[in-house]
């Protein structure tokens, strides 16, 4: 019976993906990021886990590059973000911007 539930299932596995909203200090625009929790994390010394990313909006016009750092603890049950560059905020802010972009 198993084996029909692999075989029928639709095969897409859960996302693992940590999702941060980051607003770039001179744009408009409200970027969308996701950190793969298995394989976007890199092991330190210390046993905790830490990723780093570098943002850039998609307009054209914001010549702006965010340093995102995100360290979790040894569980993986919480983490601590730092920014330069920009802010972090909501998915409600980024779902406002993008409903905002929308309309225009």
């Amino acid at each position: 019976m198993e084996f029909f539930k692999k075989l029928f299932s639709s095969g897409k596995p859960a996302d693992s993906g940590l999702y941060l909203y980051v607003k770039p200090a001179r744009c408009d625009e409200v970027v969308r990021v996701r950190l793969d929790q298995r394989n976007d994390f890199s092991l330190m010394d210390n046993g905790r886990y830490y990723a780093r990313k570098l943002v850039r909006a998609n307009d054209w016009r914001c010549n702006q590059t965010v340093e995102l750092e995100v360290t979790f603890n040894h569980q993986r049950s919480s983490y601590t973000t730092e920014i330069n560059g920009g802010t972090l905020v909501s998915a409600e802010d980024y779902d406002a911007w993008e409903a905002s972009s929308q309309e225009g």
